[in-house]
């Protein structure tokens, strides 16, 4: 009797699930910060995704990066555990001790592994303390059921 080698049998089924993981996670989408909707440092800001994907993770670690080694060496964790149903999060003014600058990313990781990062924002700024906020957003709505009433 001929036997397929395992890792015959492994490599296609490991393939699947590589190829299932990567389109679970591809709208997985952080809204805000953006391009057009910065922060502003020492201050309030908001953090926003869409969070209606069912595909997406259920919860993440925060991660603020910059490739620029004068603002960041390396990923800095702003919420070590955040449930992705939530949708949005307001960033405290002492959670982001982060400098004015451009090139600033929002990553959303696996908590038990910061480098499996399931989706990264635009680029967005750092505007100085006392900068005006954009003058729009995008913001996204938790799900909400619908009633229907049959009399």
């Amino acid at each position: 009797m001929l036997q397929t080698p395992f890792h015959e049998m492994l490599f296609p089924r490991l393939t699947l699930l590589v190829a299932l993981a990567a389109s679970a996670v591809a709208n997985f989408r952080i809204s805000a910060p953006s391009a057009d909707v910065w922060w502003v440092a020492k201050s309030v800001n908001t953090l926003t995704w869409d969070c209606k994907d069912p595909a997406a993770e259920p919860t993440f670690t925060v991660l603020i990066a910059n490739k620029d080694p004068k603002f960041l060496i390396a990923p800095f964790a702003l919420i070590a555990i955040q449930d992705n149903l939530e949708c949005s999060k307001t960033i405290q003014e002492d959670q982001s001790p982060l400098p004015p600058g451009k090139g600033y990313t929002i990553q959303f990781a696996n908590p038990l592994n910061q480098s499996d990062v399931y989706t990264t924002s635009q680029k967005f700024e750092i505007k100085p303390f006392g900068s005006l906020y954009p003058t729009t957003t995008h913001r996204f709505s938790a799900p909400s059921a619908t009633l229907d009433f049959n009399v």
